[in-house]
């Protein structure tokens, strides 16, 4: 039985085969000889061309999904087939640049408590720093501080240094953490599932660095928005309290995200307040869980600290 090997990169793709092909020749540039490269795909119209791509890197493996799953359930469904040591998780429009793969496994192997890593994301082409790690407050209102955004990568210390946020889609991990974490939660589909498996690794004692020296870039636009995607967002916001803020904080988020939120989306007709209440109805449905949810990473075992 032959050994694991050191890293495996979890590709998570849907519906851009132009994109993905750029996204792989970066990983297979990378000097990393003892990794795996899957490219999990989440069903879409382009799966065949996606399919094609792939063929086109005797490396990598393709993890053809029957159906759209997300972003939560196809990152999960990677790292479910994953056997490397580490784990880089990663999409479809991020391109890494030359260096990226060896500047995150120097500093894993720098220290021996269990980390996240991700390093300096940004804007295709460009210097201008899109993400470097960041700051999230529950309040209530929700705040996000990124760090560097719209910066010059020069701005940016070169040390590696401590964050409390790291995107979903650069990410890297080591097996044992993996193991703390178990993934993403399915029930977010996509959006802010990075901001709540970052909170849960604060709990459990994991710690988030930013490595200077990893760099991708983001390739063209954040997609648009639908009514399904509105849902979800409103949705995993909601949970996302309910799992982490303060006990004390929680009147407050009902007032604001709920009858104040309806308020404000009755002039907008249905296209805002139909997913809104739909997200409300999801959260009172499954609050009993959610709550039992947050008893249980409350009573979790500080292990990997």
């Amino acid at each position: 039985m032959s050994a694991a090997p050191l890293l495996t990169a979890v590709v998570l793709s849907y519906d851009r085969p132009a994109y993905l092909r750029r996204a792989l020749a970066s990983l297979v540039a990378e000097p990393i000889g003892d990794r795996e490269i899957l490219v999990v795909d989440n069903r879409s119209a382009s799966s065949g061309e996606v399919s094609a791509v792939v063929a086109t890197f005797p490396e990598v493996r393709l993890v053809s999904l029957p159906q759209n799953r997300g972003f939560t359930g196809g990152m999960n469904e990677g790292l479910g087939v994953a056997t490397g040591r580490y784990v880089l998780l990663t999409e479809d429009d991020i391109v890494l640049r030359r260096g990226c793969l060896e500047a995150l496994l120097a500093e894993a192997g720098a220290e021996s408590r269990p980390r996240i890593l991700t390093g300096v994301m940004l804007d295709e082409g460009t210097e201008r720093v899109r993400a470097a790690g960041g700051d999230v407050d529950l309040g209530p209102p929700f705040r996000m501080r990124v760090t560097g955004a719209g910066e010059d990568v020069a701005a940016i210390a070169p040390a590696p240094y401590p964050t409390s946020f790291a995107p979903g889609a650069f990410l890297f991990l080591p097996r044992v953490a993996l193991s703390a974490l178990r993934g993403f939660r399915d029930d977010y589909f996509m959006y802010m599932e990075d901001v709540e498996l970052c909170l849960r690794a604060k709990r459990l004692g994991i710690g988030i660095m930013v490595v200077p020296a990893a760099r991708v870039e983001h390739l063209g636009p954040t997609s648009l928005g639908s009514r399904s995607l509105d849902f979800h967002k409103t949705k995993n916001l909601l949970a996302t309290y309910l799992l982490h803020a303060p006990y004390r904080a929680l009147p407050a988020v009902a007032a604001r995200y709920g009858l104040l939120g309806v308020l404000r989306r009755l002039g907008s007709g249905r296209q805002e307040l139909v997913p809104y209440l739909r997200a409300w109805l999801w959260i009172l449905a499954n609050m009993p869980r959610l709550l039992g949810e947050r008893r249980a990473l409350n009573r979790a075992p500080r292990g990997t600290r």
